[in-house]
């Protein structure tokens, strides 16, 4: 589920997933269009713009993941050789898709590495949240990103986690300037300059009380690796943890190979701001074949 407030300096993206089917009350809920003013504060901006451009919030609420997808299309399987198109197809949908008619195609990342804080989990959350921390890091080795896992932080650029029971997210939104519709199982909240292209702060919310064992690291891996930039969902490989198609959201506790391989693609040889055609380039220059 995507929400979004646009304003002049900045932009927030919110994307739930796995929302509970009996909250709705349908397989998927119609978008949703409203309009308001925006301030610093509702963006969670630390800085003291006065932002009152008009913005809008997009809502779009996804199906129960047992439900199964009613599209016939196929995944792809990393097992065989890379189709360029195919896999063009799957960097669009990640990294430039951002699943909202808004979006204008651009890359959009940190520019420095942001801290990462465990805001509230137990000790168990704390040991997914650290096998997480490392498979991200270890994707992004070689590059200019490293995730800094630290027990608090007063930076501006960082991103908050809450391991919490689903009922606390209203609450945790309300408090940072935005509203958890449903029951979600995971939501991701992120904070970008528009004109510059990069993310700020990002805010990571896990329902610990739903879901549990290796469906709860995939939850916790999803919402975290699209904090990171890869905003939109793929249709078209399954293995991908951004795996989507109808009401099938995947369930992949590890980064695919070309989860990984895209990590190092944005982070080692794309810039905010790029576009179709900076994102071919790299890809032609830097993609590795695959087998």
């Amino acid at each position: 589920m995507v929400r979004i407030l646009f304003s002049l300096f900045g932009a927030l993206l919110l994307i739930g997933c796995r929302e509970n089917k009996g909250s709705v009350g349908s397989g998927r809920a119609e978008p949703t269009v409203t309009t308001g003013a925006l301030s610093a504060v509702e963006l969670g901006s630390e800085r003291g713009e006065a932002l009152t451009e008009d913005g809008g919030v997009v809502v779009d609420a996804e199906a129960d993941p047992d439900t199964p997808g009613a599209s016939g299309q196929e995944s792809l399987q990393e097992g065989s050789p890379d189709d360029d198109e195919k896999v063009l197809h799957y960097l669009r949908e990640v990294l430039l898709n951002k699943e909202f008619g808004d979006g204008d195609g651009s890359i959009v990342r940190w520019v420095e590495p942001p801290d990462v804080v465990l805001a509230e989990g137990d000790e168990k959350s704390r040991a997914v949240f650290d096998r997480v921390i490392q498979q991200l890091n270890d994707a992004l080795e070689g590059t200019s990103m490293r995730l800094q896992s630290v027990v608090e932080s007063r930076r501006e650029r960082r991103i908050d986690v809450f391991m919490v029971p689903g009922s606390r997210f209203s609450a945790i939104g309300r408090a940072r300037g935005f509203k958890v519709h449903g029951k979600q199982d995971g939501y991701v909240w992120v904070f970008w300059d528009t004109r510059k292209q990069f993310i700020q702060r990002a805010i990571v919310l896990v329902a610990v009380d739903r879901i549990a064992g290796d469906l709860l690291e995939h939850v916790l891996l999803e919402e975290l690796t699209q904090s990171l930039g890869p905003l939109g969902d793929t249709t078209v490989l399954r293995e991908s943890v951004m795996f989507q198609r109808g009401n099938d959201h995947g369930k992949a506790p590890k980064l695919s190979e070309w989860d990984r391989r895209m990590l190092d693609l944005l982070y080692g040889h794309l810039n905010p701001g790029n576009g179709e055609a900076e994102l071919r380039e790299a890809y032609r220059r830097f993609w590795e074949p695959g087998p």
